[in-house]
């Protein structure tokens, strides 16, 4: 668990704080490794150095003639002491220098009143008795030392006393906690230029990353990289040469083949324009996989020069799908469209029974298809005095016939040239709408595949009325029609309902639904308002 919120802590950190902090485990790491190695070594070889001074520095001393000499005497003169006293001030490891003769009495002593006397230890045995130099350690009067013993020989090679050199080992204590000192200040250097830098490098990347944090600049990214993708528009980047540096899901659903720009030439040559002279083109239009497509073209820069183009795609296909039915025409087109497709089937029977030679029969064909024709075209026109709204039931009723349903027109039904409430585009998108969703409940019906019109136009109001045979609404559907937020078609179609709500609210009319569940609908728009739009 704790690890886990070191993580977790860690990550939270800014990347100023993550390189410190990384940076000064570093140098604390190899700082730790080089001590590790270095240390043990650098210390060693400072207790041999030491033991090599004392040595050197007792051998020089009792090989001076002139010592050799003033032993042999009995007494030091106060040169030599003079000397003697300045080999200690001038050495920083060397504490003690003594001089004794071959009884062990001292002859000199940094301490005048210790002159004349034995000398004190029991480690000096060995070098009166003859024994080649060497070094104790030893407790002085004061703390431990590490004691150098040397010899003085007369030109007979006997021994007449000896010179002893003494280093304290607080001293040695002081030596290597100076050279722990240089390690230590070694890191602290290590760790300031670690700590500047971290900031130099954090600065740097902050600046790069337009002063954001990495992580809070990749969290932006991921989102504008998610919201991109999600666009209904597509966008393509390309670079000088024409090359694809990004496309969103979108692009790839609208120009499957993007990857070869070369196939839609007008997007290409508009970014190659772009890209020349540096200029926006807007509203350009482009047929790609049977779409119709609008797009714009961008330049790109990058430090104040030339980085490529960003095309941006629009499918108004869907657009003006939606303009159609918004404005009821494509209600119209597809009525006349049904009443094409029904006449010119007619037509194939007709010419077929011409080119059997049975003329009886054609012609017999042609007149019960007229009498219908004036019976159904008669009735409409007799009933609906609005030729356009006329015209749409007449190719609905195609329609229907064309789907295998039955669309009729109650008797009583009545519709003027004109009327005070609502105009006639929104008459169209209102009954076209309620027909097409009837037809599309009854569709999957195998029996009883009917849908029933009423309208009625009378001096205080007009209705509507569209029933159905199909499998009918709950409650719930019901409430989320009336508030707008229902359609039963997943492709963008079912917006219908929503545009006759729409249209009944604008013109304060009023909207009802009946529905028995399984057995079949009725939506009924009224209007009794006077409204000038009308």
């Amino acid at each position: 668990m704790k690890v886990n919120k070191l993580k977790k802590k860690f990550l939270d950190m800014s990347v100023e704080k993550k390189l410190m902090l990384s940076y000064i485990v570093l140098v604390v790491i190899l700082i730790a490794l080089t001590a590790a190695f270095m240390l043990p070594a650098q210390l060693t070889q400072l207790n041999e150095a030491l033991d090599d001074t004392i040595s050197q520095t007792a051998a020089i001393v009792a090989r001076n003639q002139t010592l050799i000499s003033e032993i042999e005497a009995g007494s030091l003169s106060d040169a030599t002491k003079s000397e003697l006293s300045s080999i200690m001030s001038d050495s920083d490891t060397i504490d003690y220098v003594v001089i004794t003769d071959a009884s062990d009495i001292r002859l000199y002593h940094p301490d005048p009143d210790e002159i004349g006397q034995h000398f004190v230890g029991g480690d000096e045995t060995a070098i009166l008795e003859g024994s080649d130099p060497y070094i104790t350690t030893s407790t002085g009067r004061q703390d431990v030392q590490r004691r150098a013993f040397h010899a003085v020989t007369n030109a007979d090679g006997e021994t007449i006393g000896f010179v002893f050199v003494s280093a304290s080992l607080n001293t040695v204590r002081a030596a290597q906690q100076r050279l722990i000192l240089k390690f230590a200040g070694m890191l602290a250097i290590m760790l300031a230029l670690g700590i500047l830098f971290a900031r130099l490098i954090a600065n740097t990347i902050r600046r790069s990353l337009l002063g954001y944090e990495p992580d809070a600049f990749a969290r932006m990214f991921l989102q504008r990289q998610e919201i991109l993708n999600s666009l209904g528009e597509g966008l393509i980047a390309v670079d000088g040469s024409m090359k694809i540096h990004y496309e969103n899901p979108a692009a790839r659903q609208l120009l499957t083949d993007s990857f070869r720009l070369k196939k839609h030439p007008e997007m290409d040559d508009a970014l190659r324009e772009c890209m020349k002279n540096d200029q926006t083109y807007s509203g350009l239009s482009a047929e790609a996989g049977g779409r119709s497509l609008l797009f714009d073209v961008l330049p790109l820069a990058q430090d104040g020069k030339k980085a490529g183009a960003l095309l941006i795609l629009h499918d108004r296909t869907e657009s003006i799908r939606l303009a159609e039915q918004l404005t009821g025409s494509g209600h119209i087109v597809e009525a006349l469209r049904a009443s094409t497709h029904e006449y010119l089937n007619k037509l194939h029977i007709i010419s077929g029974l011409l080119q059997l030679g049975d003329t009886e029969q054609a012609v017999g064909f042609i007149n019960e298809v007229t009498k219908e024709t004036q019976s159904g075209y008669q009735t409409v026109l007799n009933q609906f005095k609005n030729k356009t709204v006329a015209a749409l039931l007449l190719g609905k009723q195609s329609e229907s016939r064309e789907r295998a349903m039955e669309l009729s027109v109650r008797s009583d039904s009545l519709l003027k040239e004109s009327n005070p409430w609502i105009g006639t585009r929104d008459l169209v998108t209102i009954i076209g709408n309620l027909i097409e969703n009837a037809f599309d409940a009854v569709e999957e019906k195998e029996d009883l595949r009917e849908v029933t019109l009423y309208v009625r136009q009378e001096e205080d109001g007009l209705i509507i009325s569209v029933d159905d045979t199909g499998s009918g609404m709950t409650e719930e559907q019901i409430e989320k029609v009336l508030s707008g937020r229902f359609t039963t078609k997943g492709d963008g179609h079912g917006i219908g309902l929503n545009l006759i709500r729409d249209i009944v609210q604008k013109h304060s009319g009023y909207l009802d639904i009946q529905s028995d569940f399984g057995e079949g609908s009725s939506f009924t728009v009224s209007f009794n308002g006077r409204n000038s739009e009308a």
